[in-house]
């Protein structure tokens, strides 16, 4: 094992004796960004780009490799604003996105808006090594207390950071290359995994309450466009004919008395339906009196909840007692007409025309009379209870294998930062790593 010390730095723990500590202000220099009006965001055509913090979430890996705005020399100059140097790392440095640590570096010169800042290595310290050693810190600690976190360049810059000698930095940097670069290839064959089972979940779904199971059924024309054939025996009816729609509403936020988190009825909200098959739950709950003044529903247990406006077509089952906002859509099921979890799967399956009415209106939303009077194919209650049992049993092996996948991939996310962090901190030394052997 190789001699190290003692850092003095808590989390940094020991590096190796041949490694140095010092503040990061001494080794790089900070550029923060400036603003931009619309007016002077070019196309793509414009000398240098102009980087938003969206682009650090659109780029994959350590570098900028692609933007969505340009900007020329001229307006760069007559704006005052620095065009930060090729290898420069670039960050965010307000908002939400600067708790996410995402650092890239710059692989051409460019500007960044004044969100963000950059951090420019000088030549004692290798930007691999740096955009990695960055990569691992928890920018929590370095963001001035409020609402909206933000952080400066002497915050960052007051930061220990332990110092290799340059060879070993070069070496590090290759290391971490080759090694996260495998990481990153075994992430992206798991996230590819899971978008092939999401769509064979989605097309066993239509094709259930579409077509039905017995792939030998005699067929029949439906009489609607975007459905075609449907089995023999099925009917064709539109939503009204087998349910009761009940819509939200939203009390005034402002109004503490219209709400009650502690004992109120649970209100969902889209995002309380996202990824589940049953509403057990919701962030907020109304007050009677909320409710009241809004005439907000009360849904039951079995009801459908149908998303209209944002994630349109989102579906879910209400497993508890409770009400919703505006763009939600209630459905109340006929028991003599149909299953409700066959109803709930119906409406995942036609996902397609949800889209295609959406896309129809200006405001990309439905609205309750497009719901309620889209015709639908109606098999037998017997036949429902057939293939609502097929669809939880097939569809529970997808998302059980789904499930599997993200565990995977979080692991492999966990492990690719361990390395890091254990590399960039010599615990792991990587001085025999010739580029080829690891």
């Amino acid at each position: 094992m190789r001699p190290t010390k003692d850092s003095g730095v808590e989390w940094l723990g020991a590096i190796p004796q041949t490694w140095s500590l010092a503040r990061l202000q001494r080794y790089a220099d900070f550029q923060s960004g400036g603003g931009f009006p619309e007016a002077h965001q070019g196309d793509l055509s414009q000398e240098f780009p102009f980087l938003k913090v969206d682009d650090l979430g659109k780029n994959a890996g350590h570098e900028i490799k692609s933007w969505q705005n340009t900007v020329s020399k001229s307006t760069a100059s007559q704006l005052g604003v620095k065009i930060l140097p090729k290898g420069t790392l670039v960050m965010a440095k307000i908002g939400a996105a600067l708790l996410l640590g995402r650092v890239r570096q710059l692989v051409v010169p460019s500007c960044i808006d004044n969100n963000m800042i950059g951090i420019a290595p000088r030549k004692k310290l290798s930007g691999g090594y740096f955009s990695y050693f960055l990569s691992i810190l928890d920018f929590a600690y370095f963001v001035n207390p409020g609402t909206v976190p933000s952080t400066s360049g002497s915050a960052i810059g007051g930061n220990q950071i332990p110092i290799p000698p340059k060879a070993e930095q070069d070496l590090i940097s290759k290391y971490l290359d080759k090694e996260t670069s495998r990481i990153d290839a075994l992430i992206s064959k798991k996230e590819q995994l899971i978008e092939k089972l999401t769509e064979r979940r989605q097309a066993l779904i239509t094709q259930a309450v579409t077509e039905g199971l017995d792939p030998n059924v005699p067929m029949k024309d439906s009489g609607v466009e975007w459905l075609g054939e449907v089995p023999q025996g099925w009917d064709v009816k539109p939503l009204w004919s087998i349910s009761k729609a009940f819509a939200g509403g939203t009390p005034e936020s402002s109004n503490s008395e219209y709400w009650d988190d502690a004992e109120g009825i649970p209100w969902i909200v889209i995002g309380d339906m996202s990824d589940v098959t049953l509403v057990l739950s919701t962030s907020k709950a109304v007050s009677m009196l909320g409710r009241t003044i809004k005439r907000l529903p009360l849904g039951e247990p079995g009801n459908v909840l149908f998303a209209m406006y944002a994630s349109v077509g989102a579906t879910a089952i209400l497993g508890i007692a409770a009400t919703w906002n505006q763009a939600i859509l209630g459905l109340k099921i006929d028991p003599l007409h149909a299953e409700e979890k066959y109803v709930f799967f119906l409406l995942k399956g036609i996902s397609d025309v949800w889209n295609l009415l959406s896309n129809s209106n200006t405001q990309a939303n439905l609205n309750q009379h497009s719901v309620m009077h889209l015709r639908i194919p109606l098999p037998s209650k017997s036949e429902q209870a057939e293939i609502t049992a097929y669809l939880d049993q097939e569809t529970s092996q997808i998302d059980t294998l789904v499930e599997k996948t993200r565990r995977a991939i979080e692991l492999l996310k966990e492990r690719r930062q361990a390395l890091i962090t254990q590399v960039v901190t010599g615990k792991i030394d990587v001085r025999g790593f010739a580029g080829g052997n690891s």
